[in-house]
């Protein structure tokens, strides 16, 4: 499958679109790449927020991006989470863990990936990381050293808290 029968497959055209309003609101986006053969035999490509992952940055280059899932509720305050951590190393690592409904994660529980039809280590064939963080502008003003973008309603917030209040 060619790249233009694979961008055709993403829909591609939709997907900027998309990804444009979530950079634009967000300070960036991220287009994160799921392998499932048994859902498409094609990559798929997500787009997460930045508030749901958690990005490393090493000389303005990123070298993990950390992702958790809350997969089900196993008993009454009892939630069971999937970390994945997409690596610089061309590796996708998960791992579930039981924890509660706020994200507390209280013990590891690698006998349950299996139920899910993860693999505890999976490699992409890719050196690098499977996602990749497309900033919206930068500099981000409130963090100047991050590799974080800027959103488009950063510095209006007292713009938008007058117009709620009428003041």
């Amino acid at each position: 499958m060619g790249l233009d029968n694979l961008l055709e497959a993403a829909d591609i055209d939709s997907l900027l679109t998309e990804a444009g309003e979530i950079a634009s609101a967000a300070g960036g986006v991220i287009f994160k790449l799921i392998i499932d053969g048994e859902t498409a035999q094609r990559p798929l490509i997500v787009l997460v927020k930045p508030d749901d992952a958690i990005i490393t940055f090493k000389h303005g280059i990123i070298t993990n991006i950390r992702y958790v899932h809350k997969l089900e509720k196993l008993e009454s305050g009892v939630v069971l989470w999937l970390v994945e951590d997409y690596n610089n190393m061309g590796q996708i690592v998960s791992m579930n863990h039981e924890g509660t409904e706020n994200g507390s994660m209280t013990k590891e529980r690698p006998d349950l990936l299996e139920r899910y039809g993860i693999e505890e280590v999976f490699t992409t064939g890719y050196n690098g990381v499977a996602s990749i963080y497309v900033p919206n502008r930068r500099p981000n003003r409130k963090f100047l050293n991050s590799g974080f973008g800027a959103s488009d309603y950063q510095g209006v917030t007292q713009m938008f808290d007058n117009i709620v209040t009428g003041k």
